[in-house]
């Protein structure tokens, strides 16, 4: 039995943070983004989470440029591992029996 992610009930979870991996540079524009994310993601690299939903979002939850959104948003797969995560930090378990369904 698979999982099949209902992305209208979900509302943008994928939308809501970013992660980039921390290349351990120490120029000015790592540091900053080191000051500013936190550490969520543990992994064999370390990831760097942001907190910032997307301002293209409309108050449902979805994508007001979706046919032009950017290449991160276009391999970012639904029901994939990175959505399941990010589903499992950023709804309650109530909205995750609602927004994943059992195929």
């Amino acid at each position: 039995m698979s999982e099949v992610v209902d992305c209208a009930e979900c509302k943008g979870a994928c939308c809501e943070e970013f992660s980039i991996p921390d290349q351990g540079s120490r120029d000015d524009v790592s540091r900053w983004f080191g000051l500013h994310g936190s550490e969520k993601i543990p992994g064999p690299v370390r990831q760097l989470t942001f907190e910032c939903r997307c301002t293209k979002l409309d108050g449902k939850g979805r994508c007001k440029i979706y046919s032009l959104r950017p290449r991160v948003c276009q391999d970012f797969e639904a029901g994939g591992s990175r959505c399941l995560e990010v589903l499992s930090r950023r709804r309650t378990i109530e909205e995750r029996r609602r927004i994943i369904k059992q195929n």
